[in-house]
């Protein structure tokens, strides 16, 4: 279990005793990307799992299937299915044989939204969610480019006390439109936009609530940091799937000298669960008003917007009821840095 997960297993039983965090995995071909050439369709509605396995027999190429309900909210058991034969690419549809087990059975214990350990024919392998097309530049650093978008949140802002226990929930936009890999960290850059419906980073959104983040490979994990007001960082530490992502978020005045150890790893201020998804698409935010999510208001401002923002890529490698122990980083003095040098590019454009 990774650092966060654990934190947030903590925090769950510390906010009125309740079960540890649900979550739903995600819909699409999984994969083990240490083993190309076959892989699963895996469509999760309620609770309710059908899944196809593109694999190999002795005669070749060969599809299975499996179907059922999860017993529990993170375990698929059932047996294997086969139908030898059907309809021809292009061919006048014929009925196909009935499908029959093939002796089989296949299980997944799914551990996050986008991991799980797959069993199957006495073989347990880790898959993935495969992400296609969000992370297309191999010259960017992983976890980094799938960023590129419009993201809903919300945080749960009880720890902060007072009304925020009446009202406890706030929500957040947020924008990433352009990438910087041009050092040795690279970030995700963008903004709280004006409002909810714009899907672009204007000037005024860029002078007052910019935001940027990067992949912290040594934690497994993202740190964001968004211009709250003239006194406040508002920083998240998350997990990202490809099209949601959770974790926490901390309010951290401005004056401190080292966010990560003075405020992200410090118990001096609450913890705030949040959890996000991605509400518009990376074409739309960088200027394409043909892409899905494009809303017909403002396109040439929206393109200007973008085309001035186009960096290409470089081919380079306070609350007494504050919840969180300071945490054990597997690389803290470079996280800090990175999160330091993040800081320091927020107001600069």
């Amino acid at each position: 279990m990774s650092r966060l997960a654990a934190l947030l297993l903590t925090l769950a039983a510390l906010l009125a005793s309740s079960p540890s965090r649900a979550f739903t995995p995600e819909s699409g071909w999984w994969w083990n990307p240490n083993e190309g050439g076959y892989g699963f369709s895996i469509e999760i509605q309620d609770n309710f799992i059908f899944m196809v396995a593109f694999a190999y027999d002795a005669g070749g190429a060969t599809w299975y299937a499996a179907e059922g309900v999860m017993p529990d909210k993170n375990t698929f058991s059932a047996p294997l299915y086969r139908r030898d034969t059907g309809t021809c690419l292009g061919c006048p549809f014929t009925p196909g044989g009935q499908p029959y087990a093939v002796g089989s059975q296949v299980t997944i214990d799914f551990l996050s939204e986008t991991r799980a350990n797959l069993t199957w024919g006495g073989r347990t392998i880790p898959i993935q969610r495969h992400d296609y097309y969000l992370s297309r530049n191999p010259a960017i650093r992983p976890r980094t480019e799938l960023w590129l978008g419009e993201w809903q949140v919300v945080m749960d802002w009880r720890t902060l006390g007072g009304d925020y226990q009446n009202y406890p929930f706030v929500g957040e936009v947020l924008i990433f439109d352009l990438i910087d890999s041009s050092g040795a960290t690279h970030f995700f850059e963008g903004c709280r936009p004006v409002n909810s419906l714009i899907g672009l980073c204007t000037q005024q959104a860029l002078n007052n609530h910019d935001a940027a983040g990067f992949y912290s490979a040594a934690d497994g994990t993202n740190i964001i940091t968004v211009n709250e007001n003239p006194t406040t960082w508002l920083v998240f530490e998350v997990e990202v799937g490809t099209y949601q992502f959770d974790g926490y978020a901390k309010r951290c005045p401005k004056s401190l000298s080292n966010l990560l150890t003075q405020c992200l790893d410090s118990s001096n201020y609450p913890v705030l669960p949040v959890r996000g998804w991605r509400s518009a698409s990376r074409a739309y935010v960088q200027g394409d008003d043909n892409a899905p999510n494009a809303q017909p208001a403002q396109p040439q401002a929206k393109a200007t917007a973008s085309a001035l923002r186009d960096l290409p890529a470089q081919t380079v490698e306070p609350g007494p009821e504050a919840l969180q122990a300071p945490r054990d980083r597997a690389d803290p003095a470079g996280t800090a840095a990175a999160l330091e040098a993040l800081v320091a590019r927020l107001g600069e454009r």
